[in-house]
């Protein structure tokens, strides 16, 4: 039986993401297709966006998932309009509302079934390490105990991000192994965290926050000649580091420590702490650079050149791709002409 509205609390983040994709895969199971998914956070439905998603049929799938983040932060009247909806809620879509805290509003928390409101606990630090352990053995490879405690101090400890971090660890070692049973050493972590010189959308984003738009272009060539330079993946990587560098200059807005703010960052309400020394100066280099208003301008601007780009041929894709990147540095995320008018000529020439 599936519920109208789902509730997702807690701070461990890798079995929350599991649950939202056995959710997905549930929904497939009874509607015969993959939901259409909308993810929203706050700020991004001020004007009602997150109804239209929930109850406008779609074109493409007969059902949708739309999943809400950070929902602890919601503010009284968006907590009224969704309070509202559920009410009456629309019988083609879920709503999932996700938060790392372990309450939300009592008027949303109400309209929630008690099977669909799930408490996500962390795992307790000898499980993590267990779990660590675990993974590389399973990957032929050894790690010693002061390599695991440098894991554990530089990510995020719940099973989402230490298995994307491990599966990249594990890739790279074992690339670097001449037989099995390798074993990783903290040296060996340490060189792999703040030695990698390959550029990605990660190296893309220091320089956007950096405010240097030449290096940002070089960079994306780089990228665009290597054949690495696919404009959705693109966005969806800056969109997640946005995401977390508008928690990190939220939470310095409202007055927390730059320390406590490094440590209590998230995205779409999964723990997204900011560690390690350069990691670091490229967040607080970008909140010299970019006010609070600049971000939430750029995240808009991200999802409406997603949207853009992905009607375009091939050729005008880097066109627009370097448009976005002098309009997010240069402009702060505000458009110099109209962006329809703009969008409207890149693909009369298409």
């Amino acid at each position: 039986m599936m519920f109208p509205v789902y509730l997702l609390l807690g701070p461990e983040t890798g079995r929350k993401s599991q649950y939202i994709k056995n959710l997905r895969e549930e929904c497939r199971n009874k509607y015969g297709e993959t939901p259409e998914i909308h993810r929203f956070y706050p700020f991004e439905i001020e004007n009602g966006e997150i109804l239209q998603a929930l109850q406008n049929h779609s074109l493409f799938a007969s059902h949708r998932l739309v999943i809400l983040s950070q929902a602890e932060t919601l503010n009284a009247s968006l907590v009224t309009m969704l309070e509202s909806y559920l009410k009456k809620p629309s019988e083609s879509s879920t709503l999932v509302l996700v938060s790392s805290t372990n309450r939300i509003s009592r008027k949303l928390e109400s309209q929630v079934s008690g099977k669909a409101r799930v408490i996500f606990w962390e795992m307790f630090e000898n499980k993590k390490r267990e779990w660590l352990i675990s993974y590389f053995k399973k990957q032929k490879l050894e790690i010693t105990d002061e390599a695991v405690e440098l894991i554990l101090e530089l990510v995020e400890n719940n099973t989402y991000d230490l298995r994307v971090v491990c599966g990249q660890f594990a890739a790279f070692f074992l690339g670097q192994a001449e037989q099995d049973n390798q074993e990783i050493t903290e040296v060996e972590v340490e060189h792999f965290m703040y030695h990698s010189r390959k550029e990605n959308v990660f190296s893309l984003f220091s320089y956007i926050a950096q405010g240097d738009f030449k290096r940002s272009l070089e960079v994306y060539r780089t990228l665009h000649r290597a054949g690495e330079a696919e404009p959705t993946a693109i966005f969806a990587g800056l969109l997640w580091q946005f995401r977390r560098f508008y928690s990190y200059v939220s939470l310095l807005n409202d007055g927390m420590t730059e320390e406590s703010s490094f440590n209590n960052t998230y995205v779409m309400g999964k723990g997204a702490k900011i560690t390690g020394k350069r990691n670091q100066q490229i967040y607080r280099d970008g909140a010299v650079n970019y006010s609070l208003r600049d971000i939430a301008q750029i995240i808009a601007s991200i999802g409406e050149y997603d949207c853009t780009v992905r009607e375009l041929g091939t050729a005008l894709k880097q066109i627009m791709m370097e448009k976005f990147l002098y309009e997010c540095i240069i402009q702060k995320g505000r458009k110099p002409i109209s962006f329809s008018r703009s969008c409207a000529s890149f693909k009369q020439n298409s």
